[in-house]
């Protein structure tokens, strides 16, 4: 009975997986949770996904709201949340 292993060919699966870890990385920076005293939405005009915050009930919710100009527009029922982090909405998929 042999009991030597197969060759691991690591070297090669390695390099085969370098294209693909940096595709995972650039997607994941597109879909990260941007705080905002990093960085607010280069576009004033327009709806993002956030995180809004209560920091006094310790409450947090995630709703897609408006940015005009350089406030954002919260829903009536969620005027006391504080907007922490935003992202951009996906593009929408075609439809054939």
């Amino acid at each position: 009975m042999d009991i030597n292993p197969s060759p691991c060919h690591c070297e090669e699966r390695s390099d085969e997986a370098i294209p693909l870890k940096k595709r995972i990385a650039e997607l994941e920076a597109e879909r990260r949770w941007i705080p905002v005293s990093e960085k607010n939405p280069p576009r004033p005009y327009a709806m993002y996904l956030t995180i809004l915050h209560s920091p006094y009930e310790g409450l947090q919710d995630v709703v897609y709201i408006v940015r005009y100009s350089d406030r954002w527009i919260v829903p009536e029922n969620t005027a006391n949340l504080v907007v922490t982090h935003w992202m951009e909405l996906p593009k929408l998929p075609e439809v054939s």
